[in-house]
């Protein structure tokens, strides 16, 4: 079993991709995806990007272009998942993975990378960075044609281990509506889309305030939503919690010793998380509720918290019942999923924002099926709108 072992650079600082140090073990399923799933790697260097990563001559210069390589990925399979409707949030994912080994090869090859791991490991941060659309993060600043900005964050793959396969709902719903705009009741809203690594470290490391915390802090969204996989329809998860508990490892097979009976709180840089036991969404759950689709859609009050070292589970109706209680699981579970969601609702906490948050758990798919992730991202997108129409 590994361990959690974390590298702490200043916090908020752009070194928050130190899972780096860990990369090989996503890696290493590369070479496994390019027999299961053929053409999956569709993704090459081109040759002046190679030349460019050889001869950067300093850190802002190879930063720079390691962001160049970062954004290409990302924008080239967000338009291809846009323009063909693909619903494959895998290419994205394995493609990264394949850039990733390629880019530390070239590394051998320039003078100022060859010896020098830290800014090697810069250059990576740049490049996961702005391959995943968080260097992207701007909205259009033609403020005359957008009147609202909503901010969805969608996860990698995960368990793949298990299913090497296995796509993502939430990355698909992330990458489909990056750059999107919808006009509801007169008014336009511009939807940017982050995915985020399923990776315990880039969470103690504080990625989520990273993201989030500017937003909040600027009070300038109409809505802030966190999506991963879940059960069998739509879950409006209330209550997050703040431990994890889940005995599911990341996709660095890193498992973080918690459990239901030892519920351990994350870390936020070199201290440990800290808030209340429980928060409550803020989404407009009764309205989102009402959108059509071949999928029920909950909101979810179930929790489960310790009381004299016993697990119990409630369906809470207010976060009233949760005060002084030691959280096991919020409505959402005990891993990221959850955390995410915890970890945003906190930060508007403490910046005293009033922007609508919540998480939403779409359906689960076994490996990929087109046919059904076009129902869910078409579902997710009345969802969305529906609360939307409520601001």
């Amino acid at each position: 079993m590994k361990t959690l072992k974390l590298c702490i650079p200043p916090f908020y600082s752009l070194a928050f991709f130190c899972s780096f140090a860990f990369a090989d073990i996503e890696e290493d399923r590369v070479q496994k995806i390019s027999t299961e799933i053929e053409n999956i790697l569709s993704y090459t260097l081109p040759e002046n990007v190679q030349m460019l990563t050889t001869n950067c001559s300093n850190d802002a210069d190879c930063q720079k272009i390691a962001k160049i390589i970062g954004r290409d990925l990302w924008q080239h399979f967000r338009k291809k998942i846009q323009d063909n409707a693909t619903f494959d949030d895998r290419e994205l994912y394995w493609n990264r993975l394949n850039v990733s080994k390629a880019l530390k090869a070239l590394f051998t090859s320039n003078s100022t990378l060859k010896n020098n791991p830290n800014r090697q490991q810069s250059f990576l941060d740049a490049f996961e960075t702005a391959s995943r659309g968080i260097a992207d993060l701007e909205f259009t600043k033609h403020s005359e044609s957008v009147n609202k900005k909503v901010l969805i964050t969608g996860f990698d793959p995960f368990l793949l281990d298990r299913n090497i396969k296995q796509s993502n709902p939430s990355g698909v719903i992330a990458l489909m509506l990056d750059g999107k705009t919808f006009s509801i009741d007169g008014t336009t809203f511009e939807i940017q889309s982050v995915v985020i690594p399923v990776r315990f470290s880039d969470f103690d490391l504080g990625l989520i305030e990273k993201i989030v915390t500017p937003f909040y802090r600027e009070n300038e969204l109409a809505m802030l939503v966190t999506v991963s996989m879940g059960r069998s329809d739509f879950d409006l998860e209330r209550y997050p919690g703040l431990r994890r508990s889940s005995v599911a490892p990341d996709n660095n097979n890193v498992y973080t010793g918690a459990s239901s009976d030892n519920p351990l709180k994350p870390n936020l840089g070199d201290t440990t998380l800290s808030g209340p036991e429980f928060i409550e969404f803020s989404l407009p759950a009764n309205k989102m509720k009402t959108a059509a689709g071949p999928y029920s859609i909950n909101d979810n009050g179930k929790v489960s918290f310790l009381e004299n070292a016993v697990v119990v589970n409630l369906d809470a109706q207010s976060i009233e019942e949760l005060e002084n209680k030691t959280s096991v699981s919020g409505s959402g579970g005990g891993y990221l999923s959850n955390e995410i969601s915890y970890r945003t609702l906190r930060v508007r906490q403490k910046e005293s924002s009033s922007i609508p948050t919540g998480h939403v758990h779409t359906p689960r798919i076994k490996d990929f099926d087109k046919v059904e992730l076009a129902k869910i991202y078409n579902q997710f997108v009345k969802i969305l709108t529906k609360g939307l129409s409520e601001l």
